[in-house]
């Protein structure tokens, strides 16, 4: 089996250019390079609280909200923005920026947060019906999780009632979707493992250190292959098993890798001379 750790084999990328404006275009870099990482860790928090809720419960029941980002029309958003004492063509304009085609987009920055507030009332209910069933409760945009002592019958109780509550706001439950997990068989939520601890999939570890490899192993000749939708992607995957583990050096040792990379798509894409990239992999 190959040794798939990078401590002998390390990518290091040097940029240089003739322009006097490459301290301007480093600043502009290092300032956008900090925004990717600030979003990077917000959603790490994010999701990582979401699963942390549900560590070490006997049964977990994940629920799927089917098509949920296209379901939230444009009425919905401005009724939203009018309940916030917003006149009525000024709502109307900003509901019209933040919808697409009628609804909120996926992908929008604006969409996880618009999606919030219009369930707050819904997430508010669900919260006082499961404290009072003594289960836990959670959602993260489309994803809603169940988890404690729970018995078939207040099983169907419940996603009875998570039913009723999406119904009000035009969503409806995805049946294909419906996930029962109990202890002695892994249990996940949003993507962690929360058995006993919350850690990244094996399979996705053992997948990031295969590609972290081939990418160190033959990135003198292959960088050019890589764009950057395939490095934010890698980016991300490496950011999320970092972030629920930091103490992890060698997962700490790949994400620092990768945004030495993504500073230097950054500064390529500010270029305004020929910027000349030697690759040094020792």
């Amino acid at each position: 089996m190959p040794d798939l750790s990078l401590e002998k084999r390390k990518v290091t990328i040097c940029i240089t250019t003739s322009s006097g404006k490459m301290s301007q275009q480093k600043r502009l870099a290092e300032a956008e390079l900090a925004m990717v990482q600030a979003a990077l860790q917000r959603i790490n928090s994010e999701i990582i609280q979401n699963a942390k809720m549900h560590l070490n419960q006997p049964i977990i029941v994940g629920l799927d909200v089917k098509d949920f980002f296209p379901s939230l029309n444009f009425e919905l958003v401005w009724q939203y923005f009018r309940d916030q004492n917003i006149a009525r063509e000024p709502a109307r304009l900003i509901a019209t920026l933040c919808t697409f085609k009628g609804h909120l987009p996926q992908g929008a920055v604006t969409s996880p947060f618009l999606a919030n507030r219009l369930l707050r009332e819904f997430d508010e209910t669900m919260l006082r019906h499961c404290r009072q069933a003594k289960v836990n409760y959670s959602r993260y945009a489309d994803d809603i999780t169940l988890s404690g002592s729970i018995s078939n019958d207040l099983k169907e109780r419940l996603i009875s009632f998570v039913r009723e509550g999406l119904h009000h706001y035009g969503l409806q439950l995805n049946n294909d979707k419906i996930r029962v997990q109990h202890r002695n068989n892994r249990q996940e939520v949003t993507g962690i493992v929360v058995n006993e601890k919350l850690q990244a999939p094996r399979e996705l570890r053992r997948t990031l250190r295969q590609k972290m490899y081939y990418l160190n192993r033959y990135w003198e000749n292959d960088w050019q292959k890589m764009t950057e939708n395939d490095l934010d992607k890698l980016l991300g995957q490496v950011n999320f098993v970092w972030g629920i583990d930091k103490a992890n050096s060698e997962f700490a040792e790949y994400r620092k890798q990768l945004l030495e990379i993504k500073r230097y798509f950054i500064l390529q894409s500010k270029k305004n001379n020929h910027i000349n990239i030697r690759t040094l992999v020792r």
